[in-house]
């Protein structure tokens, strides 16, 4: 990282040595010369070669004072950064993409329970049958139908709660 006057002198480095260097020759400088509005547009990046590597260098005005800012990495990190950034939304959309189909498919099986649910209800209300569950203890925990009314009970459904060996002694 370096912070550089508009007049090519380094303020600040990363890099103690830089600092008083002046890099007006830089290709920072050649490229805010090449710019046709500067205020608008001070912003850009380039390849720089240095002994062993290529570096990719970024650099940006900042807005109100005569400095540029300017960050450089190795294009083998940003390579490594890349790879790692292109598997990680890879999965994170195989994530999503897994997430979307399973609640489709939770709600698909929600409508088909409830179509399911209303139709056996509609039976059950409208033919003579009683429709029953008991617990554990013979006590009904579920007790509907039109079939009720024919038992001589009250209506079309017993009291959830009475035991079916009270209801049916003899």
């Amino acid at each position: 990282i370096r912070f550089i006057g508009l007049d090519g002198v380094v303020r600040a480095s990363g890099r103690e040595s830089e600092i008083g260097n002046n890099l007006s020759q830089d290709p920072v400088f050649q490229q805010l010369e090449e710019q046709e509005d500067i205020i608008t547009k001070s912003y850009g990046n380039f390849l720089a070669t240095q002994t062993k590597e290529t570096l990719v260098e970024s650099y940006r005005k900042m807005q109100d004072y005569p400095l540029v800012i300017q960050v450089g990495t190795s294009q083998d990190v940003l390579n490594l950064y890349y790879q790692h950034r292109t598997i990680s939304l890879l999965a994170a959309s195989m994530l999503s993409l897994g997430i979307v189909l399973a609640a489709s498919y939770m709600l698909s099986s929600l409508r088909k329970q409830h179509k399911e649910e209303l139709w056996l209800r509609t039976f059950i209300a409208h033919t003579p049958i009683v429709f029953y569950a008991l617990d554990s203890y013979g006590n009904f925990t579920l007790s509907e139908g039109e079939g009720l009314q024919n038992d001589g009970s009250q209506g079309t459904r017993r009291e959830v709660g009475a035991s079916a060996f009270a209801v049916y002694k003899s």
